[in-house]
């Protein structure tokens, strides 16, 4: 939904309540009311520290590190013997 669209649709929601001694704005309807909601929504990000500070990623990045050596490790292998195969055949 685009700002206009948006702006049209509380000003077509939008209700005021007047005090008449005063003459001064009282309460402004419920139109502006989600709209302050949803930009306070996205000017606070939720907090996932809780959810994330429980997951340990030490030993999983061990792993993968661990893993990639290790097929390094074959291809390297490979390579040199593919490399000592061609001399003896005169590649």
């Amino acid at each position: 939904m685009k700002f206009k669209d948006l702006y049209q649709n509380v000003k077509r929601r939008a209700s005021v309540v007047i005090d008449n001694t005063t003459g001064a704005v009282v309460a402004f309807g419920a139109g502006a009311l989600a709209l302050s909601q949803s930009a306070s929504a996205v000017a606070v990000p939720p907090d996932y520290t809780s959810l994330t500070s429980a997951i340990d990623m030490s030993t999983t990045s061990a792993a993968l590190l661990l893993a990639a050596a290790a097929l390094m490790g074959v291809y390297i292998l490979w390579k040199g013997a593919t490399m000592i195969m061609g001399a003896f055949k005169g590649r």
